[in-house]
Formats: structure tokens, sequence, C-alpha cells
């Protein structure tokens, strides 16, 4: 059961000005398929928690259709709709039992009491809980709250799960922990899901792919790896990561490669499309991608910050009067600059990404 929103929108009312509207969500378009974990991603007001909330029912599109299995879905009730939510504050019954708060759904549907408490304790396992049904919400961590949130939204074997921040409200070690979880579960049961986070690493370990937005539209769209290493507009680069924007002008053009010129260097970069000479690039160049004290160099720099965090150094660089960001690992092997040391700068045109000036 995929999911299809076709130029879908949201104005709200200003709340300076009832006259004026303010747009949310802008005309997007996106197909999510059948068994997909996709994450809407983007900084606060970028309008992914209202698309998440059109396609669970909680909020009227102004313009637009939302499809559920083919199923146009976009004027019924969320009860209507074959999906269920998890929340950000988890949302689960502070009076009853874990058992009971995950057989709720089944409560409702009229499911008899003898199946309910069979198909309770399979899911209470499958999430980590086994054995924990008679205990009180107030007796259990926040990150066994959670699971139990996830525990009652999957056992009405909804067509598409939708998450509304789920781990924002946990610490940093169990929201590692519990997003690896969400992802096994979601992959055992092959479930549609679509995600709303701010958090970067976050979408990179769950997403089968991360839509990126902005002002209420879609920036980007693909892979965790090509949103990574291949972005396609400023934004998407620094807001995925730390990245360094390295200013440098097309001086070749062949065989789906720039020739550019940077620090007084032309380098050879992949590029599908030409672009004429004189153009003005940046050059998109993750921290890890820079090389210090290598035989090769296109440039000398100096250290103007030197921070040791164990397994990595994080360097602040002044190349040819660009500020450059580099994360050297294995430290203990390669030795810790300090502030003021001259290095040589590298790295391989091959993990660098073209993007208009």
């Amino acid at each position: 059961m995929g999911v299809i929103l076709r130029d879908l929108r949201k104005e709200f009312d200003s709340p300076d000005d009832r006259q004026k509207k303010v747009v949310a969500v802008d005309n997007i378009n996106l197909d999510i398929k059948e068994g997909e974990m996709v994450t809407l991603l983007g900084p606060s007001g970028c309008g992914k928690t209202t698309t998440l909330r059109m396609i669970a029912g909680f909020e009227v599109p102004t313009a637009g259709r939302i499809f559920l299995g083919g199923k146009d879905i976009t004027n019924l009730t969320p009860d209507q709709r074959d999906t269920a939510m998890v929340f950000q504050n988890y949302a689960i019954f502070p009076h009853m039992t874990v058992a009971d708060n995950v057989g709720f759904g089944l409560s409702l549907r009229k499911i008899p009491k003898a199946e309910t408490a069979q198909r309770v304790d399979a899911i209470l396992e499958l999430v980590g809980l086994a054995g924990m049904g008679k205990r009180m919400p107030d007796q259990l961590s926040g990150g066994q709250q959670q699971r139990v949130a996830l525990a009652r939204a999957i056992i009405t074997e909804p067509k598409v799960l939708l998450f509304d921040e789920p781990l924002s409200n946990l610490d940093a070690k169990l929201r590692e922990q519990m997003r690896l979880e969400i992802r096994r579960i979601q992959q055992h049961l092959g479930i549609t899901a679509v995600y709303v986070t701010h958090d970067q690493s976050e979408a990179m370990a769950i997403s089968d792919r991360i839509v990126v937005m902005n002002q209420g539209r879609i920036e980007q769209m693909g892979t965790p790896w090509e949103i990574y290493n291949r972005p396609r507009t400023s934004f998407v680069a620094d807001f995925i990561g730390q990245v360094n924007f390295v200013e440098a002008e097309v001086v070749g053009s062949a065989h789906q490669k720039l020739d550019v010129k940077v620090w007084g260097q032309v380098i050879a970069i992949k590029h599908a499309e030409p672009l004429p000479v004189g153009t003005l690039v940046k050059l998109v160049l993750r921290p890890e991608a820079v090389h210090l004290d290598e035989q090769q160099a296109f440039a000398t720099g100096v250290v103007n910050r030197a921070v040791y965090l164990g397994s990595v150094v994080e360097y602040d660089l002044i190349v040819e009067e660009t500020n450059l960001h580099a994360v050297v690992s294995s430290p203990i092997e390669k030795g810790i600059h300090t502030v003021g040391d001259q290095v040589s700068v590298y790295f391989s045109p091959e993990v660098v990404h073209v993007i208009p000036a």
C-alpha cells in the first residue's frame, strides 16, 4: 500500500492578518512505494509535519489529492484511513496498563479478549517489552514508553505507519538505539512508513529515501547516499551534515567532466552536464574528505583551530583566504596539529560535487 501525494497544498490564516494566507505546504508531489521508509526532513516550519498530518487526516488540504493504495483518501476522516500515528509525546493512557494501552485499538474493534491478549503478547515481544504487560506507564523509562506507543500503533496492522518526531524526547544514546529498533520493526513487518524529523543523522540511519523540505517545498528527494554526496542545492548540502563550499571557476568541459580552477590548480571533476567556460561554481567538500599532510597537495593551509575529540580531530583551516573545516580520524597514528601549524591540503576529485555558485 503506497502513498501518493499530488499537488498537495496547505494554507493557514496569517496570525497577523486574517485576510492573508500563510502557505505551509506548496504544491508538493511525492510517490512512496509499498514497504518503503521515507523520511520528511527539514528545519522547523518547512512543512514536513503539516504534510504528515494531512496524510493522517488531521489537517484538510487546501488543494491537491492524497492516495493510499490507489484509493483517494483526501476527504476521509482519520479513523477511515488505514494509517496509525506514533507521536512525539507518546500519547499513552497513564491509567491503563501496558497491555491495555497496546490492545486499546483492538478493543475498539470488538476483537475477542483471548485473541487480543495473544496479539498483545506477540507485539510486546516484537518491540522488546515481553513480560511487561502488567506494568503502568509511570513504571517505564522514556524509551519503554515509546515502545508502547509503537506497539499500540502496529497492533492494528495499518497499511501506513506515520511517525511525528517520535524520538525527540529521548536522550542521545537512547535515540540511537530506538531508531535502529524502529527500522528493524518496520522492515520485519514490511510496512510502508512516513517519518518526520529535523535530525539529519536520524534520517540517514533509518530511511530508504529522504525528502528534504524547505519553505513548504521539496528541495530534493533521494537515498541517504544521494542526499549526502550529491546534493542539488546549497540548502541541502548545508542542512545534511557539515560541509565546505569552495569557490571555483570552470576552465574546460568535456566527456562528463569539468575542469575547474581552485587555489591556482586545475582539477578534473565528474559532472554530467557541460558548463560554459568562466562559470562560477561551488565545490561541495565534506570535512572528512579533506586530507592533511599527504604527499599530493593542492594548497598549503594554516591551522586556525584544533579540537581533539578522541577518535577524530576537528580542524578549522585557512587555505588561500578560504575557511576550510577538516575532520581527521585516527589522531593517535597521525598526530595532532596545533594552532599556527602549516599543513598541506588535499582532497580526491572523485568525492567533490559541483553545484551552481
